[in-house]
């Protein structure tokens, strides 16, 4: 049925060409007409909120799009491309802004990133069905999405909403289950991202916490300080870990790290803080597992990520914001370690389905 729709939409398209202009088909150059715009008339987003399709305005082809003037700019009312990645607007001198008509892209399964340049509105099920569109950029001149401009887009986990939004519809984003919005404190986006309880981002947690941290191996003492998913330790060669000290570089973020190790003799110890050292030294005892969380008023926007390299099983899967990372019961030494910090909801650096050893789980 919908191959069927986006048919009947190609093929009226085309037939409304038939009646279009030499002169507009030729590309830049307009016709005579309300809510034309020269060359070297520049137009503001402001002025065509809430545009109407000029009068006269007959749908002409400009491209891979059917389009319409409006009032300040142009409405795409199709897309005739070939999908991909594509970028509306960027190169059309001259047309003012855009906005993306009802249905203009509809179950356009082979579109897989758009940029929104010069954009100011999505109308409605401007992208329903888009199932593979996995990226989407749109102008900082964004004001209006409408009702289930997104619906469908499956593929889609992040977008960024420009602060300028401030009209946004319903149901937008329907289907969506694993997106996350990034937008700016107190903005549009923030109250419907938590309305519909869409995982929402602060702009500035897109900047990047370093983890710096180090470790005390047998033999060698303490290590230079590494970070960012570096390997503080050893391998191959037997060492054992005995202590380890973590901070952070967060640039003025309320963002500090808690830790703990479980030590030969003595089993788990106290949390201690941003660059406080765990474990022992000058008593031989290996560290055999340990537990990193993430304190502050900004920690929930970010995930701390840690895995080790423990005796006789190598390196284990990633653990994640105090969930234990090494083994219990065996008497096994941690030899190395791994630490990576991540804006929330994004990516594991890698497998987290067994980041903790024991013997019973081993056996089943």
């Amino acid at each position: 049925m919908k191959g069927f729709l986006k048919a009947v939409c190609l093929f009226v398209s085309v037939m409304l060409l038939v009646v279009i202009p030499s002169s507009v088909l030729a590309g830049n150059s307009q016709a005579s007409g309300e809510g034309e715009l020269s060359n070297n008339e520049a137009i503001s987003s402001d002025e065509v909120l809430g545009a109407e399709v000029a009068v006269n305005s007959e749908p002409f082809l400009f491209g891979d799009y059917v389009l319409q003037y409006i009032t300040g700019g142009v409405l795409i009312t199709n897309y005739l491309g070939h999908g991909g990645d594509i970028n509306v607007g960027d190169s059309w001198p001259g047309m003012g802004v855009v906005n993306i008509g009802h249905h203009a892209f509809q179950y356009y399964t082979a579109l897989t990133g758009v940029k929104l340049s010069r954009t100011v509105t999505v109308e409605e099920e401007a992208f329903i069905g888009c199932n593979n569109l996995d990226s989407v950029t749109m102008s900082d001149e964004m004001r209006t999405i409408e009702e289930r401009a997104f619906s469908g887009c499956s593929s889609l986990k992040s977008i960024r909403i420009p602060a300028k939004v401030t009209t946004m519809g319903e149901d937008i984003f329907l289907g969506c289950s694993d997106l996350t919005i990034y937008g700016e404190r107190g903005s549009t986006a923030e109250t419907y991202a938590n309305t519909y309880g869409i995982t929402f981002i602060p702009d500035y947690v897109a900047q990047t916490v370093s983890c710096e941290y180090r470790t005390h191996v047998q033999n060698y003492g303490w290590q230079t300080v590494v970070a960012d998913g570096a390997t503080s330790g050893t391998s191959g060669q037997g060492l054992r870990l005995e202590a380890i000290q973590i901070a952070l570089k967060n640039e003025g973020l309320d963002l500090g790290v808690a830790y703990r190790t479980h030590v030969q003799n003595y089993g788990w110890q106290e949390w201690v803080y941003d660059m406080d050292p765990s474990g022992s030294s000058g008593q031989g005892l290996r560290l055999e597992a340990i537990d990193i969380y993430l304190t502050g008023s900004d920690a929930v926007n970010y995930d701390i990520y840690y895995r080790v390299h423990a005796q006789n099983f190598g390196w284990l899967d990633w653990a994640k914001n105090a969930r234990s990372a090494g083994t219990s019961g065996y008497g096994y030494r941690l030899e190395a370690i791994q630490i990576k910090i991540v804006p929330k909801g994004s990516a594991a650096p890698g497998p987290t389905a067994i980041p903790y050893l024991y013997p019973d789980l081993a056996r089943g």
